[in-house]
């Protein structure tokens, strides 16, 4: 084996716990946009609600599995900090309009 070949990543615990913390935030948003898109109105047997409801565990699950393309744990705690904030800005903007 070349001496470069097996490269470890240190950050692979605090890239996993900055998807694990802050990958729920930021689905929590997409799933209040997508509850507007759909008009829902928490009927939790309507179509939107069941949608909303089963679409978390599968988006959490690949954002945990994705975590591990950041470059460092710093990167992907900035970078899912600042989409879980743009995602609740859009949200309660657009919230605002819809009410």
């Amino acid at each position: 084996m070349k001496q470069g070949a097996e490269r470890q990543d240190k950050d692979w615990l605090f890239k996993f716990l900055a998807a694990f913390f802050l990958g729920i935030p930021l689905l929590l948003g997409v799933m209040g946009l997508v509850g507007l898109w759909c008009h829902n109105d928490g009927n939790p047997r309507a179509i939107s609600s069941q949608l909303m409801m089963w679409m978390l565990s599968p988006l959490w699950i690949t954002l945990l599995g994705l975590s591990g393309f950041f470059r460092s744990s710093r990167q992907a705690w900035g970078i899912l900090g600042g989409l879980s904030l743009f995602v609740w800005a859009v949200f309660f903007l657009l919230r605002g309009f819809c009410l």
